[in-house]
């Protein structure tokens, strides 16, 4: 669910340098005094660009003039109160974040190019400044109050009711947003009540299929990979409480905030059979064949075989090039059965065969 895709501010470097999520600040010392957290800063914008514009959409046909006009009306508009910001950004704006009203979230020095990043220090929060021009266009701004901090990671479940209309909504919702609302807090009511878990709940009526097979959980990730009103409304409660329904572009979310998990890692061996999900073209075994090669692998590895070398040779996953490496993963990335796998196995073990819809793995936990 991002809103702002990082080609579009190509100067964007990190997430803020923020407390991670229960950590305990180290007091301050003679010897070594306490780091000063950098300032966070918040804002919305209208970016108008014109043709001819290096970042601009290929359907903008204004000039540049016609784009200052735009944009001075614009701010014209809302700094005599006669609109309202999220609806001219919506209707204006050339940036992602105009399907969340403007809002670009929460940022940190460095993080904006310089022209943006100024214009934002030069008014208080609730204040508007613009047009101001950038290498993507004249920017109309509002800063806004930060908030309650945001962490680096979260970890969150959530059941997402869409309606028809709404971004990435399947052709088959055909609910209006007034319904969407009144099932997300019909849904909610039975939920805090007792008369439902919110696994089942998820697994029933979440619109978002891949998180709400999986009771709703959506891992640890990046902040800033969610829309803002979502991270807000993540950031608002705590750990274990459940919240909503929250608004965003893709409908109304029902938000439970979770513990964030240490990451994990680890290497498999992934034999496919045809017909699995992603299987190479090439693949003719059957799933019964396929189960009789992973368990002749498995024994293999278990009388002393070389996993890395085992992987190269036997894998159908590209991992296969790094000996079967999947890096670091978070709770949530990965389908339910090999995440459990993984979870029950101790660092170090070979587990399998472990049956996914892509197919049969062996699996070693590094991490």
């Amino acid at each position: 669910m991002k809103t702002l895709i990082p080609s579009l501010f190509a100067l964007l470097l990190a997430s803020p340098t923020l407390p991670a999520q229960g950590e305990t600040p180290k007091p301050a010392t003679k010897e070594a005094p306490a780091a000063k957290a950098p300032p966070v800063f918040r804002a919305r914008h209208i970016l108008i660009p014109w043709k001819g514009n290096s970042y601009a959409p290929p359907d903008v046909t204004r000039s540049k003039d016609e784009a200052r006009e735009l944009a001075e009306q614009c701010a014209k508009d809302l700094k005599a109160g006669k609109a309202d910001f999220g609806a001219l950004a919506r209707q204006n704006s050339s940036c992602p974040s105009r399907f969340s009203g403007g809002d670009l979230g929460q940022f940190g020095p460095g993080m904006m190019v310089p022209e943006f990043e100024k214009a934002v220090l030069s008014v208080k929060p609730g204040e508007i400044t613009g047009p101001i021009e950038t290498m993507f266009g004249f920017h109309v701004i509002e800063r806004l109050p930060v908030g309650k901090p945001w962490p680096q990671q979260i970890a969150c479940s959530h059941i997402l009711i869409s309606y028809k209309g709404a971004m990435r909504a399947a052709p088959e919702v055909t609910r209006t947003v007034e319904e969407a609302r009144a099932l997300a807090e019909k849904v909610l009511a039975e939920i805090k009540t007792g008369k439902t878990s919110f696994e089942e709940a998820a697994k029933k009526n979440s619109d978002d299929k891949f998180s709400g097979a999986n009771g709703g959980s959506m891992g640890t990730v990046p902040a800033r990979n969610f829309a803002p009103p979502f991270v807000d409304g993540v950031v608002a409660l705590e750990i274990g409480s459940i919240g909503g329904p929250v608004e965003t572009p893709f409908g109304f979310h029902i938000i439970r905030r979770d513990k964030v998990d240490l990451p994990y890692r680890a290497s498999h061996i992934l034999i496919p059979w045809k017909g699995a999900m992603r299987a190479p073209g090439d693949v003719t075994r059957s799933k019964e064949e396929a189960l009789a090669l992973a368990k002749k692998i498995l024994a293999e590895l278990r009388n002393g075989g070389d996993f890395a070398a085992l992987a190269r040779k036997e894998s159908s996953c590209p991992s296969k090039a790094r000996g079967g490496d999947l890096g670091v993963f978070r709770k949530g990335q990965m389908v339910p059965a090999f995440e459990q796998a993984v979870e029950k196995a101790k660092v170090g073990s070979i587990v399998g065969p472990v049956e996914t819809p892509f197919g049969y793995h062996i699996i070693k936990r590094v991490q």
